[in-house]
């Protein structure tokens, strides 16, 4: 990083007057070199220019949300740890893969996905925002290749729209939020070749069908409450 001719804030290391503006970002300043080296361990983190996309949310970043980089806890990446059921309302425990963290959500009904976190951190991530690649090992971060599908009256047209929305989604999870429903019952029959998680959860399906023609990529494969009568089908071979 090397100052530009440009500035018009003091000096971010010491708050004297400044004489010189960040080249990579334009928001910092620097009366001098030593100034301006003795702060780069920090501002290294934060410095990038408005406008580029940050690698971790995928949000633009402005002058608004600087210092806004939020990250939701993975579903795929959240565990089921119990809770508690009844009149006196609903709590769900969760353990977060992605983060480390355990949280909770409470609400009177019972709705998991539209719960609030009441417990533990709201977000997997909160901090500021990057443009650098993140680690494959880093899981705290919003991809263009995850999907969840909440069961529903339109679940089996969600399901059949998959390869129209996304065709390459890496991670999908069908789940039930709101009480196991036996009206609903979808069918998962499609060619997905790049999925390699599949997380089916509380979902009353009556067909399955998992093969290396049609899901070939499947390394993952969860499944959660299907009933006994689901025609059922795995030959996966990197399963």
């Amino acid at each position: 990083m090397s100052p530009s001719n440009t500035a018009t804030k003091p000096c971010s290391a010491c708050g004297k007057e400044a004489t010189k503006a960040c080249t990579g970002c334009r928001r910092v300043a620097y009366c001098n070199i030593s100034c301006q080296k003795s702060n780069w361990k920090e501002h290294k983190k934060v410095c990038f220019p408005l406008g580029a996309t940050c690698t971790r949310c995928c949000e633009v970043i402005t002058e608004s949300n600087i210092d806004q980089c939020i990250v939701p806890h993975p579903v795929h990446l959240s565990v089921d740890q119990g809770g508690t059921m009844g009149y006196g309302g609903n709590t769900w425990m969760f353990s977060c893969e992605a983060c480390g963290e355990h949280y909770k959500k409470s609400s009177s009904e019972y709705n998991v996905a539209a719960a609030p976190i009441t417990g533990g951190p709201k977000f997997c991530y909160s901090g500021p925002h990057t443009i650098k690649p993140l680690p494959e090992s880093d899981q705290r971060r919003i991809s263009s290749d995850i999907l969840v599908i909440n069961s529903g009256p339109n679940c089996q047209s969600e399901i059949d729209n998959i390869p129209n929305i996304m065709p390459d989604v890496r991670v999908l999870t069908i789940r039930n939020t709101t009480g196991y429903d036996e009206s609903i019952q979808p069918t998962l029959n499609l060619s997905l070749p790049k999925l390699k998680t599949l997380k089916l959860i509380d979902v009353c399906f009556s067909t399955v069908n998992l093969n290396k023609e049609m899901t070939p990529s499947i390394e993952e494969l969860f499944m959660q409450n299907i009933p006994d009568e689901c025609y059922v089908t795995v030959k996966l071979p990197k399963l």
